[in-house]
């Protein structure tokens, strides 16, 4: 038997793996690594423009072993737009786009793949992508749909829904692989590396330049990042943003006052 615990271990572990895998094919197919915020407003359950259209990641693992993935169609062709225009594909055709979120969506399922062959002992786990209609209300309850605000540029934000299948948590919860059971309460491991110092820095902002124009720079230069001077700036431990904050001065030496935070899954999803 397999208790809550475990469904829950297997369920946070099942949206940590799929999110990292979307943000990996997002950044190879962009060059880009995505901003991303948990908890953002879901789109409205139906009718009208903001009903989600709902793709499945399917695992071959038997009825309801996929992930769901939803999102407005708006937000899809965003989506879509978005790889095309790293592509040199720009503008892209209406037409074009939807293919290109699929794609998309297909290399996420294969990298998805990947770890869920790794957890359950099926090295030649496959996963394929086909359309779907909304998760059935009770397994969507059941589910607790997660949402994100994926920011793929300073103009481009789409919102994605998440919704693992019960038989793929089931797999997981039964199988109790490393890293997706429940982690110890006490761990005399996690107190011995309690004394390792770890880098601390902080960003104010990123930019990306040609390189003729970085050629160019020299002494009085300026870069624009992209941070306004009212955006927090990101504090970060060993290439991983662990807060937000303001930047102060405390007795002649830069500070950051932390504002905000982040959870320990947004931390592992802003990894640079």
């Amino acid at each position: 038997m397999t208790g809550s615990a475990d469904h829950a271990a297997a369920r946070s572990w099942l949206l940590q793996e799929w999110i990292s895998a979307l943000i990996s094919a997002i950044a190879a197919a962009t060059g880009k690594r995505p901003l991303i915020q948990l908890g953002a407003p879901a789109p409205p359950a139906g009718g009208g423009l903001g009903q989600p259209v709902w793709h499945e990641l399917s695992f071959r693992l038997g009825p309801e072993a996929v992930m769901r993935a939803g999102a407005t169609q708006a937000d899809w062709l965003s989506l879509g737009a978005a790889v095309l225009h790293a592509a040199g594909i720009d503008p892209a055709a209406p037409e074009d786009a939807p293919g290109a979120a699929r794609e998309l969506l297909e290399q996420t399922g294969a990298r998805l793949a990947q770890s869920l062959g790794a957890a359950l002992g099926r090295p030649e786990l496959s996963g394929s992508v086909r359309d779907a209609g909304a998760p059935d209300p009770v397994v969507a309850a059941a589910e607790d749909l997660a949402v994100y605000q994926i920011q793929l540029s300073d103009w481009v934000s789409v919102t994605l829904l998440a919704a693992p299948g019960p038989a793929l948590i089931e797999a997981l919860a039964i199988t109790r692989a490393p890293g997706v059971t429940p982690p110890p309460q006490n761990s005399k491991t996690l107190d011995l590396l309690m004394e390792v110092e770890l880098p601390v820095s902080v960003s104010f902002g990123r930019a990306q330049l040609p390189l003729r124009d970085v050629l160019k720079l020299n002494s009085g230069s300026i870069v624009e990042l992209n941070r306004t001077i009212n955006d927090p700036v990101e504090l970060i431990v060993n290439n991983c943003v662990v807060a937000r904050g303001e930047v102060v001065v405390v007795d002649g030496n830069y500070g950051v006052r932390i504002k905000h935070v982040v959870s320990r899954e947004e931390r592992l999803r802003t990894l640079n």
